[in-house]
């Protein structure tokens, strides 16, 4: 049984735009903004809505999250099935710290069978929806505990799709 953070309970905005469970939330880099984003996120602002960007956990699959305020503007999907290989490298520096950085080559479907490269570099949360940082202690260390627990299953989709190669 999957291990159970109640600090998601504060994200019920993402769990019900998402069919499956999560069990971890993980703050990732903001990707490049368009032009029209970026006018968006200055008119969010007005009416104190940022954004924020995760990548969540299931039994399946992971989920890319673009959300502003307390709504889900877009989900990516990556099926654990779809992806060819994982890439941890926990000793990636953002700024003053360590935030592991993973890269995932996944198989796009369709007629041309191409490979698509993710990139996230993984921040504890922190906070909430709207970016209200977290003063509590204990919801801190589930913010942390839960980018440990996101690793850890990588780490095991990692080693089966390693073991499939090596079958082969």
């Amino acid at each position: 049984m999957a291990k159970r953070f109640q600090v998601l309970d504060s994200f019920s905005h993402i769990s019900n735009s998402i069919s499956a469970p999560i069990h971890a939330l993980v703050s990732v880099q903001y990707p490049q903004l368009s032009g029209l984003q970026s006018l968006q996120d200055s008119i969010n602002s007005i009416f104190k809505k940022k954004r924020a960007v995760y990548v969540a956990l299931s039994d399946q699959k992971l989920y890319h999250i673009h959300t502003v305020g307390t709504s889900v503007t877009s989900t990516k999907e990556i099926p654990f099935e779809h992806i060819e290989s994982i890439h941890i490298d926990s000793s990636s520096q953002h700024r003053e710290f360590n935030a592991p950085k993973i890269t995932l080559s996944v198989k796009k479907e369709g007629k041309k069978p191409e490979s698509q490269v993710h990139e996230f570099i993984l921040f504890p949360s922190l906070f909430f929806p709207n970016l209200k940082y977290s003063e509590n202690h204990t919801e801190i260390m589930q913010f942390v505990q839960m980018r440990e627990h996101l690793l850890e299953n990588l780490k095991q989709v990692k080693e089966k799709i390693e073991s499939k190669v090596e079958n082969v």
